[in-house]
C-alpha cells in the first residue's frame, strides 16, 4: 500500500469570486438640473458546490433639481 500523506491537493474549501460592474451617466441639462442614468450589478460565483451563486441587480433614473 502507498500512502499518499505528503501529496499536497490544492482544492479550495472555501470563498467566493465576485464580479461587480456600476457604471453611471450624469448629464447636465441646465445649471439646475440634473439626470443621473445608473446600473449596479454584482455576481457572486461560489468555489464550492455546496453554495449557490447570486445576483444582485439594479438600475434607475435620477432627476435632481437644485434651487438656490
Amino acid at each position: 500500500a502507498v500512502s499518499e500523506v505528503d501529496v499536497v491537493t490544492s482544492t479550495p474549501v472555501m470563498g467566493n469570486r465576485i464580479v461587480s460592474i456600476k457604471p453611471t451617466i450624469d448629464y447636465s441639462i441646465s445649471d439646475k438640473l440634473n439626470l443621473r442614468i445608473f446600473y449596479d450589478r454584482r455576481a457572486t460565483q461560489p468555489v464550492v458546490a455546496s453554495s449557490f451563486p447570486t445576483a444582485i441587480t439594479q438600475g434607475g433614473i435620477q432627476l435632481r433639481y437644485t434651487i438656490q
